[in-house]
């Protein structure tokens, strides 16, 4: 079972959201209002889903009874399927009755699908991508983006079967200012992964950097592009925000010049995790704009 993060005290959640409303209270969970909705459902329409359990009941018994069972068969098939379809609509409305609920307790405006802008290296994979669902308004003070974003890879293989993989994340966007964009031109934190060293240095257009602290290695990939200024660098990786990252925080992002996205893997349906990962977003922009300051 998946562990959700704990509720921001609503002063700090305030802070993160200034345009939040009164009561920022939230269902606790998608689940729980699929329920509610199916049980809203069965009680609305209890007589006409007792009527159609009957008489599929009865379909099956005579079919099975008179020696035709595979029209038993295919009478259950279809009471299955088209129970499952009621279930999957029931399950989008709650997602998006939750979510609309979200943005609206957060002072944010809700929207589904949009266009993306490579603006970053995460948001230029894959042979499609979209947004979506999408969050726009203040958050920490800044106009910025919460969204659920995925890129979608296409492979065809030796018979000419078509082949769609799709990789999900949630991204926060925060502008920049000019100053601080000029002093980074991209810096890329990532969970740590295996590299080419020196070879994939050559290849690409950014470069791999070691800090001093073998926790910081463990769990992050740090790499920048060829032109980043280390001093800026350096300073924006203090020992203070390297222990803070490697202690208290656990987020990864991408910023070229004025785009700074900060990403998780999936997409994060439950408020107190998209809470957290605003707050968590919103420690990395004060540190760039701690630079600047």
């Amino acid at each position: 079972m998946a562990v959700t993060a704990s509720p921001l005290d609503d002063a700090t959640l305030r802070q993160v959201f200034a345009h939040a409303e009164a009561d920022v209270t939230m269902p606790d969970s998608t689940k729980a209002l699929r329920k509610l909705r199916m049980q809203r459902l069965w009680q609305a329409r209890r007589g006409l889903f007792l009527t159609l359990i009957v008489i599929t009941a009865v379909i099956a018994l005579l079919s099975a009874a008179t020696g035709y069972p595979y029209v038993a068969g295919v009478v259950l098939f279809l009471a299955v399927v088209t129970w499952l379809i009621i279930w999957g609509v029931q399950a989008s409305r709650a997602t998006r009755d939750y979510l609309t609920r979200y943005a609206t307790t957060r002072g944010l405006t809700y929207v589904e699908d949009g266009d993306v802008n490579a603006s970053v290296p995460l948001y230029g994979r894959g042979d499609k991508r979209e947004f979506e669902r999408r969050f726009t308004g203040t958050i920490a003070g800044q106009p910025s983006a919460l969204s659920h974003y995925t890129y979608t890879e296409v492979s065809t293989d030796s018979e000419g079967r078509r082949t769609e993989t799709d990789y999900d994340y949630t991204t926060l966007e925060f502008p920049l200012p000019p100053a601080v964009a000029a002093r980074f031109a991209g810096v890329y934190l990532s969970p740590n992964k295996w590299s080419f060293g020196k070879l994939q240095d050559k290849l690409s257009h950014d470069r791999k950097v070691e800090l001093e602290s073998a926790d910081f290695a463990k769990r992050y990939t740090l790499r920048v592009r060829d032109d980043q200024d280390d001093v800026a660098l350096y300073e924006l990786f203090s020992t203070t925000f390297i222990d803070r990252l490697t202690r208290e925080l656990e987020i990864h992002w991408e910023q070229v010049g004025p785009s700074l996205v900060l990403y998780r893997r999936k997409h994060e349906l439950d408020a107190n995790d998209l809470d957290r990962f605003c707050l968590e977003g919103w420690h990395v922009l004060q540190r760039y704009l701690e630079e600047h300051q």
